[in-house]
């Protein structure tokens, strides 16, 4: 079972936007892996975006070393976190939220909440240097 009361305190309420990505489940568990971490943590550095601009909420979690996708519990913490957008980083993360969509890098509507899906980290810490470039001017020019 999703453990949303243990991962609800990461929760940062109210947050503009809710940022996930597959592996998250696994960093908000007891076996995060550093690199993943690191690269976020410089992104939203050289961002500058004001204090409560992201939250970030898992979509999966870890049990039995296997990611378990959870994504009812996914929009619950977005609900809560009151976000008006969500950026969804990696093919499986937008599969596993929009099983009927096919996938590609864009940004749309949803309920209300503007989607945007960009590449994973699997793709930008494997170097590809057209996958960081795409996620650093998409979220460079983000309207609020």
């Amino acid at each position: 079972m999703f453990p949303y009361e243990q991962f609800r305190s990461r929760l940062r309420v109210p947050s503009r936007t809710v940022w996930t990505y597959w592996e998250l489940g696994q960093d908000f568990g007891d076996n995060p892996m550093d690199e993943r971490r690191e690269l976020f943590r410089k992104i939203l550095h050289f961002l500058k975006w004001p204090t409560g601009s992201v939250t970030f909420w898992p979509h999966s979690f870890e049990h039995d070393k296997a990611l378990i996708a959870q994504p009812g519990q996914f929009w619950k913490g977005v609900r809560e976190a009151q976000a008006s957008g969500v950026v969804v980083f990696g093919q499986q993360a937008f599969k596993t939220l929009f099983p009927r969509e096919s996938f590609h890098y864009s940004s749309f509507d949803h309920n209300g909440r503007k989607i945007t899906v960009l590449p994973g980290p699997v793709e930008m810490l494997a170097g590809d240097m057209d996958a960081k470039r795409l996620v650093w001017n998409t979220l460079k020019a983000y309207q609020f």
